[in-house]
Order: C-alpha cells, then structure tokens, then sequence
C-alpha cells in the first residue's frame, strides 16, 4: 500500500475524475477521499457531471471536424485577420474624411463682416505678430 500524500490538489481530484493519475497517485487520491468525505462528496459531483456531459455531447464530439474549421484550410484560405483589421481601419478614415469635407462648412454659416470688423481684425492680427518683437519692427533688420 502507498504512503497517502497529505497534500492532494484540486488539479490532482479533477484528474483522478477524468482517469488520468498515475496507478500510484491514483491510489493515493482514493486513500485521501476516503478519510475526506467533503472532497469524496466533491469529486462525484464532478463525476456525475462529466457523465452527463458525456451522454449528451459525446456523439457530437465523434463527428469530425468540418473542413472549413480545419487549421491547414483556414491557414490556406490566406485571410488574414490583419488585413481585415487594417481595411477596416482605413475604410473608416477615408469615410471620416469625406462626411467631414462635406460637413466643414454646414457647423458656421457665413457670416458677413463690415469694413470696421475687418480692418479691426487685420489690427489685432498685426499687433499678434510684432507684440513679441522686443525690438520695434523698424529696427529689425533684413539680412
């Protein structure tokens, strides 16, 4: 007889439910779950699901895989999940392009200004320019 691990894992209880521990971990796995009823009353939850799961899905996964999810088709149908990407993204800036070329002028309506606005305007614009000038524009000179 085994010495029992003290220490058997989840991983180690989900496996002994799907048989794939060693004949020794196996072993070992059964002495702990008969001294631990909570993880005995555990593990055949998880047995009594996987049968379940079993009888209803187990004739589908004995079909086989259709061709068009196959890896060799997929990879040779030679679409790229990039290039879709970047279609998609440049589609996207051209037509963010065009509705706001067409729209640029729809947000502000013309606005008619008078000679006073304007040559008030053209002022500031002047005083923007040579405010930060420290000497005056006279002295700047054209080299």
């Amino acid at each position: 007889m085994t010495n029992p691990d003290p220490n058997v894992t989840p991983e180690e209880l989900h496996a002994y439910v799907d048989n794939e521990l060693t004949p020794e971990r196996r072993g070992a796995v059964e002495i702990w779950l008969a001294s631990h009823p909570d993880d005995a009353a555990q593990v055949a939850a998880w047995r009594a699901q996987a049968d379940a799961i079993r009888a209803r899905y187990n004739a589908v996964a004995s079909e086989p895989v259709p061709a068009r999810l196959k890896v060799e088709q997929i990879l040779r149908n030679g679409r790229s999940w990039r290039a879709v990407a970047a279609a998609a993204v440049i589609a996207a800036f051209i037509g963010g392009g065009v509705v706001g070329w067409v729209a640029h002028g729809a947000s502000a309506a013309p606005v008619e200004v008078s000679a006073f606005e304007r040559l008030s305007g053209e002022a500031i614009a002047a005083h923007k320019l040579y405010i930060n000038e420290v000497r005056h524009p006279i002295e700047v000179g054209a080299t």
